[in-house]
């Protein structure tokens, strides 16, 4: 696992300066079922010691000029020494006008994407409710961060580990890869 090449194997109940400010996601994608009819464009990050932000453009990969935004907001925690936990607001996707022509479509496909049940909330608005996620923290230093996300904090790595072994098989699927930007 990268955590035992990670040479100061970094704590994120206190080192904060490390694991926040403000990253681009290099690992989104959602790919639905049966095909990839959605891509995500350039998305960001922003990481307080109590809280993340995610925002990222979710377009159709068919074509379509439709794009909706996506946000992700939610109270974050360190639950233990390789471990975040993030309690989840709903999940927002939106449409940058009044409505979007395809937007019922491609909320359908993140939602086979993300297994997620969406309700509309306006004409151009869109919700979910997520679950608390469990971050594992399988590699951190002052640039590069890789999480291994988990609905169950055992499955993300919430178990003591011993110096170098990770307490849980690494799920590339499953994988957040951060970038501090330069």
């Amino acid at each position: 696992a990268l955590s035992s090449v990670n040479p100061t194997r970094p704590d994120p109940s206190v080192d904060y300066d490390l694991w926040s400010g403000t990253f681009s996601l290099e690992s989104a994608s959602l790919t639905p079922p049966g095909g990839g009819v959605v891509q995500s464009g350039a998305a960001e990050v922003e990481v307080t010691p109590d809280s993340l932000h995610l925002s990222a453009a979710v377009h159709s990969a068919v074509g379509s000029e439709d794009e909706l935004s996506l946000s992700l907001r939610g109270s974050l925690s360190a639950t233990c020494c390789d471990e975040l936990e993030l309690r989840c607001e709903p999940l927002a996707l939106e449409a940058a006008g009044e409505s979007c022509a395809e937007g019922e479509a491609l909320v359908d496909a993140v939602a086979a994407a993300t297994g997620l049940s969406f309700r509309a909330v306006s004409e151009a608005r869109w919700e979910a409710d997520v679950p608390t996620l469990y971050l594992a923290q399988l590699f951190l230093d002052q640039e590069l961060h890789v999480l291994q996300w988990s609905a169950d904090s055992t499955a993300a790595g919430g178990e003591a580990r011993e110096m170098g072994e990770a307490s849980h098989a690494v799920d590339p699927a499953r994988l957040l890869v951060l970038l501090r930007p330069r």
